[in-house]
């Protein structure tokens, strides 16, 4: 079941990405430079081969991520289950749960990344071939 968010809400939940990841409310990694080291980005469309989006959303259930923040450009924040989540979209988005232990940042330029190192650390594991995938442009860490 999806719950729109207030305005007030989804500022208060960008404030705290920006705090937290970095995230500038458009751009984020590898677009623009971020001082985590606990990220990786890839390519969509080649991690989209390799990893399905419904194994992403089976792994993030695993990892016990239900409740899902998503905070999309220009649209105010909602919560989803993981079910009801678009993840391969094609605006800039940005995915974490309540306690911004992980992030998952889209770009319209079909890049995808990930942040935290449960989630970067599982995802690692569960795709075979992951690194075929690496976005080889951008910024780099």
């Amino acid at each position: 079941m999806s719950k729109l968010l207030s305005q007030i809400e989804s500022d208060q939940l960008l404030e705290r990405i920006k705090h937290e990841w970095g995230w500038s409310g458009y751009y984020w990694f590898p677009l623009q430079p971020t001082t985590r080291k606990d990220v990786v980005a890839f390519e969509v469309a080649q991690l989209e081969m390799i990893f399905s989006e419904e194994k992403l959303k089976n792994l993030l259930k695993s990892l016990g991520f239900y409740r899902i923040l998503e905070h999309r450009e220009n649209d105010l924040a909602e919560v989803n289950s993981v079910q009801e989540i678009c993840i391969y979209g094609m605006s800039e988005s940005v995915f974490t749960d309540p306690s911004l232990s992980w992030i998952i940042y889209c770009s319209h330029e079909q890049t995808i990344t990930f942040g935290g190192d449960k989630l970067v650390n599982a995802l690692q594991n569960a795709a075979q071939n992951w690194s075929d995938a690496l976005c080889t442009w951008g910024c780099s860490i």
